[in-house]
């Protein structure tokens, strides 16, 4: 994590280097920005990784002063009482007090969602993007994390404290892609059982060890549709590993 850290704030720094070249900054006007690092843990495990780059080196106490240093601030959600995560009554607190019950019982998310819907029907009129950000958030939360069997209950108390006019076309829009990308899948994982089964069959031999595995690395449907015409059409098991190993760019 602490290599982590440092790679982040290398990138915003090499991105504010470029803003510098673009608006034509001299020597003297040139500042790097102050990065605050906080790690949010949100796992079920206590955390035990080193958050300092030292920790990854073993090197003498005497060379320890060269070695990058820097605090890095820590919260573990889930072991972070909830009056906390709420004391400054930001939204981003209550959003975290959902997040804490990922893998409780629908009642106990529910009785979150409602804290934090509440709390976000408060905010002020100018605060209307950060409402919606925020339901955005509330919206993956449920379609992602938790079983389908209750996106339609979670998803109605959201409506229920919100506005239907926000959240309803939102909440169409983020189960659409949900359910293309649920069809799309099942279509890869058949289309690969296909060509494994044609071509057990027409060699006679178990290609699933060999040939599964490198399908399954393979993200692009049509590619995979055109993997199976060429286990098809293929005159040996060796032609056709061939092709599978130009990703199906083309047949024998």
């Amino acid at each position: 994590m602490g290599f982590r850290m440092l790679s982040y704030m290398m990138q915003l720094w090499l991105e504010q280097g470029q803003g510098w070249e673009t608006e034509k900054l001299s020597l003297g006007e040139r500042r790097l920005s102050l990065i605050l690092l906080i790690v949010f843990y949100t796992g079920r495990q206590q955390w035990s990784a080193p958050l300092s780059v030292a920790d990854l080196m073993d090197i003498p106490e005497s060379l320890s002063r060269f070695v990058p240093t820097f605090e890095t601030l820590f919260l573990s959600v889930r072991e972070t009482p909830a009056e906390h995560l709420t004391a400054t009554d930001h939204p981003f607190g209550w959003l975290l007090t959902v997040l804490q019950q990922e893998y409780a019982d629908i009642g106990l998310l529910r009785e979150a969602l409602i804290g934090a819907l509440t709390r976000l029907n408060a905010l002020e009129d100018e605060r209307a993007g950060e409402r919606y950000r925020a339901l955005a958030y509330l919206l993956h939360f449920i379609l992602h994390r938790r079983e389908a069997a209750e996106h339609n209950e979670l998803i109605s108390v959201v409506k229920d404290y919100s506005s239907k006019t926000e959240v309803e076309p939102m909440a169409e829009s983020m189960a659409e892609v949900l359910m293309e990308r649920g069809i799309e899948r099942g279509a890869k994982a058949t289309t690969i059982e296909n060509i494994v089964l044609l071509l057990n069959t027409r060699f006679e031999v178990n290609t699933a060890a060999t040939v599964k595995p490198a399908l399954a690395a393979i993200d692009d449907l049509p590619r995979l549709k055109q993997l199976l015409q060429a286990a098809i059409q293929t005159p040996s098991l060796e032609a056709f590993m061939t092709v599978l190993k130009t990703n199906g760019a083309a047949t024998p």
